[in-house]
């Protein structure tokens, strides 16, 4: 049996605890006063009326009987009967000043053909129909989101007209808002230039003001639609905009452009609420956007979710936040840069002359190739149009931190596209969105080809991206910028190969080109092995070993060493050689039988387990081994350090570093120096790194403490743990409490809360037949009598799940809880029910607790039942990764003078 298959019930008893009161005390208030037939059915008392009877019992007569075989379930494209031909891509230069490059001392924009045009087109336009995924969120996001709000620039702003201050959006440069709303009431900002050619709205959608964001009409907003719509309930109303059945006007698509376009390092614009398309890349990644502004643009900070969200730092997302692997993961919004290099250190070099493909396989190893399933294998690897594209064993550049997608590049770009909503239809099938509680589905790649028309568009574009990405990608150096040498301080020309920066060649050499460079020894002809012939275990031995140590010093000398080297070998390493936050390392989507498993390779899938991740428990001030389960789980890929200057805060969760919001370049350079020590923290030990780490005073963010942090509490928790600053409560409104609990149910128990009316109906019924049926005395009727009162119950029960009681709110969680120790908790762990059940007591020993010392064991004991059914219980988000330790002060002055420089 599934752990989960009463969680409803338990999660009524869980509500009922945390709120002191018994299951008794909640039939009581769900009852009326005197319960009796008539007060039952009294329309003033209850909205149970004879039409929801006949509606209930019909509904359970037709599921009894069972209805007509579904129709193959299709993307909308395809059943309006669209086909590919209906998509064509645009080879309009609509963004020809972005991604600007130096030529001659002199930003030029790139010289793009028409197919890597197509390209920047749909990177930046091609919604791929998630149109419908995000409109489905907007009503079942339980009151988290509405992306159509973000694009509502009137007197109802949420964010007072701005976008990049509150939330790190970006504003399409080129466009205003109207002086009046438009037909429903909106302020949605509109192209200034009304004779300039735009993209076709058909395929692209059109502007929504926001970079990233399109908008569509709604084909649901039919003329009873219209009548419905109030625009001053829209926004002033909860009750109104939270409602499930709320048909908007527009629907609102989401580009890969919105998670990352950002200002552009080597030319920002003077004002980041007014950039122009020359101020802006394509590929620097959304450094700056807060995804609680966006994805959780409706909550409050009363509300649990709202810090679940809130402990993203700016400039991460945790990529399963719909299709929810029950961990709270975030990572950066990389920046995609110098995919050319990047191919090279796959063994992929199609890209390149015959000559430099031969010279760099005569020079340098490649990372080995990874076999992939036969279903994975009909994916190229980069382009349809390149000869041996379906290669297996085949060559694998990836783009996730954890190495997860490891079946191509082609495949990689592609899913980016699903991930954010493409073929929405089938995504609702396959999980829980973003409450999961529900073993997922894999999406199948001949469900895709077959039913998504969407899917087979993106398939077309995702050849044009390629081509554009290898035109694209180049490094954006710090000596490129305006007024870059003189702010940065760079040595010599400010490139890596200076004669001057030779102090920190030798460092980076001795300590961090095992991981952080794509040329590696081949380990031919008396050459030492790269790191991708290495146990990740050993890697950091092999660092320091002879031949190893020569060959690094003689190399680094070299000025073609440092020119078309990705910076990061894409070799998985454990976490338990970097020892940095696991969360990440722990993504499960990638998994066999999981969301992404046709974009994961078999040797991913089958990895073996890291061993013992050690991980500190505040609670019991103790560190404590969490064993990791492997199978694709536990490792990182090492990052690139290509535009490490202007890409500030760093870890994987960017913890590490002061976050200003400020893309000019002196404030890139700020974040770059207070982040780059951080991360780079002295000590003659990793635990004496680690202390001293945790002795600097918190990071800031936009100048203030980092989750409320004091030098005390990091001192304390060893680091950062990210913890609601207030009491909380899980809030549901009302409209979406039916939904919510259908989602974490499963069985007989679903079945009830979906079709609440049905038990209450059956229970009337069973009672009036016993009653009628037998005599005054009979012990039948006594019987009747106490199934009446089950039906009043149940009555009242259906109220309260399809949201006639009001809202539900679970709690209070105190202020100072770890979000990690409610977010990662594994539902299908078998000591799940005892655990959950264990801390339901404890936290009734807490409420009664008398001495402050109960109070802190009763706590310890909670928390240490929730760790032990957590999918990650590392709560620490900024340890590890203490590779300066030993260095002197000067040391890591040369080093810090060499890497601005990348």
């Amino acid at each position: 049996m599934k752990s989960n298959e009463h969680l409803g019930d338990f999660l009524s008893r869980f509500g009922e605890r945390l709120a002191g009161r018994s299951e008794v005390t909640l039939i009581r208030n769900l009852l009326p006063a005197n319960p009796t037939p008539s007060n039952i059915m009294n329309p003033k008392l209850s909205h149970f009326t004879i039409r929801q009877f006949w509606a209930g019992l019909a509904a359970a007569a037709g599921l009894w009987l069972g209805g007509p075989a579904s129709a193959e379930l299709v993307d909308e494209a395809k059943a309006q009967g669209k086909t590919v031909a209906d998509f064509p891509a645009d080879d309009f230069d609509y963004f020809k000043a972005m991604d600007q490059r130096p030529d001659g001392g002199v930003l030029k924009p790139l010289a793009l053909g028409a197919d890597e045009i197509k390209g920047r087109n749909s990177w930046m336009m091609w919604c791929a129909g998630n149109d419908q995924f995000w409109d489905y969120l907007a009503n079942h996001s339980y009151g988290f989101m509405d992306l159509l709000k973000l694009c509502e620039f009137g007197p109802n702003d949420q964010f007072g007209r701005k976008r990049w201050a509150p939330a790190g959006l970006t504003i399409e440069p080129g466009t205003k808002v109207p002086d009046q709303p438009d037909e429903f009431g909106l302020y949605i900002r509109q192209v200034q230039d009304a004779s300039a050619k735009q993209p076709d709205p058909k395929v692209y959608g059109r502007s929504s003001g926001i970079v990233g964001l399109r908008l569509f009409p709604n084909p649901k907003f039919d003329e009873q639609a219209r009548k419905a719509w109030d625009p001053v309930k829209y926004f002033k109303d909860p009750a109104y905009y939270g409602r499930p059945d709320l048909v908007r006007p527009y629907r609102v698509g989401m580009a890969c452009a919105f998670c990352h376009a950002s200002p552009h390092p080597l030319n920002p614009p003077a004002d980041p609420e007014a950039p122009k398309w020359e101020n802006l890349s394509t590929t620097i990644g959304a450094q700056y956007l807060r995804i609680r502004a966006v994805v959780g643009n409706l909550l409050k900070e009363d509300n649990i979710v709202y810090h679940v969200l809130d402990s993203q730092p700016p400039g991460t997302v945790d990529t399963s936040l719909i299709a929810t692997d029950q961990i709270n993961n975030t990572n950066t919004m990389n920046a995609l840069v110098d995919l050319p290099a990047r191919l090279d250190r796959s063994g992929f070099l199609a890209h390149r002359s015959p000559e430099y493909a031969q010279e760099y396989k005569a020079r340098y190893g490649h990372n080995f190739f990874e076999q992939v399933s036969a279903e994975s294998a009909k994916m190229p690897i980069t382009l349809y149009r390149l000869p041996d594209a379906y290669a297996n064993p085949r060559p694998v550049p990836r783009i996730l931190l954890e190495g997860a997608d490891s079946v191509g590049a082609w495949s990689a770009l592609a899913r980016v596209h699903l991930n954010i909503g493409l073929f929405g239809e089938r995504w609702v099938t396959l999980c829980n969105p973003l409450v999961g509680f529900k073993t997922q589905e894999p999406f199948k790649l001949a469900d895709l080809e077959k039913n998504s028309v969407n899917w087979q568009v993106t398939g077309k574009y995702v050849d044009y991206l390629a081509l554009f990405f290898l035109k694209s990608t180049g490094p954006m150096r710090l000596k490129d910028a305006p007024g870059g040498k003189e702010l940065g301080k760079l040595k010599g020309e400010g490139v890596a190969w200076s004669p001057e920066l030779a102090a920190g060649r030798k460092v980076f050499a001795e300590r961090c080109i095992i991981c952080h460079s794509s040329k590696q020894p081949n380990g031919e002809n008396g050459a030492p092995l790269g790191p991708e012939k290495v146990e990740g275990s050993e890697l950091m031995g092999h660092q320091k070993s002879e031949t190893y140590r020569r060959w690094a010093l003689a190399e680094v000398e070299r000025q073609d060493f440092w020119e078309n080297n990705f910076l990061s070998t894409e070799v998985r390493v454990p976490v338990t050689v970097i020892k940095t936050n696991a969360s990440r390392a722990m993504a499960s989507n990638g998994l066999k039988g999981h969301m992404w498993e046709d974009f994961s390779s078999d040797v991913y899938k089958n990895l073996a387990s890291v061993g013992n991740i050690t991980c500190w428990n505040p609670f019991t001030q103790k560190d404590e081994p969490f064993k990791a389960p492997g199978n694709g789980r536990g490792y990182y890929r090492p990052a690139s350090l290509i535009g490490l200057w202007a890409t500030a805060p760093f870890l994987h969760n960017n913890t590490a570093g002061l976050f200003n919001n400020d893309p000019s370049v002196k404030g890139r350079l700020e974040a770059f120096d207070d982040g780059i020590r951080r991360v780079l923290t002295l000590g003659k030990t990793e635990e004496e790194a680690a202390v001293k780490r945790y002795e600097q005073e918190p990071p800031k963010d936009m100048g203030a403490p980092l989750n409320h942090a004091t030098v005390a509490r990091l001192q304390q928790d060893h680091g950062l743990i990210w913890r609601t600053p207030v009491d909380t409560y899980l809030h549901i409104p009302a409209p979406s409490i039916g939904a919510g609990l259908a989602g974490v149910t499963a069985g007989p128990v679903m079945w009830l809360v979906v079709h609440p009316w049905v038990l209450p109906i059956t229970l009337l019924i069973a009672a009036a037949l016993l009653l009628l049926k037998n005599a005054p005395q009979s012990g039948l009727r006594k019987f009747a009598c106490v199934v009446a009162v089950l039906a009043v119950a149940s009555i009242f029960l259906a109220k309260l799940i399809v949201g006639q009681k009001g809202d539900l709110n679970i709690g209070p969680i105190p202020a100072g809880t770890p979000v990690d120790l409610l977010t990662n908790i594994n539902p299908d762990d078998a000591k799940m029910p005892g655990n959950i059940l264990a801390v339901i007591e404890r936290l009734k020993a807490l409420k009664l607790a008398g001495s402050e010392e109960d109070r802190k064991q009763a706590t310890a004991e909670i928390a240490t039942k929730l760790l032990e059914i957590s999918n990650s219980p590392d709560l620490v988000m900024d340890r590890g990764h203490y590779f300066a330790k030993g260095l002197t002060p000067q040391e890591l002055e040369d080093l810090i003078d060499l890497l601005k420089t990348f």
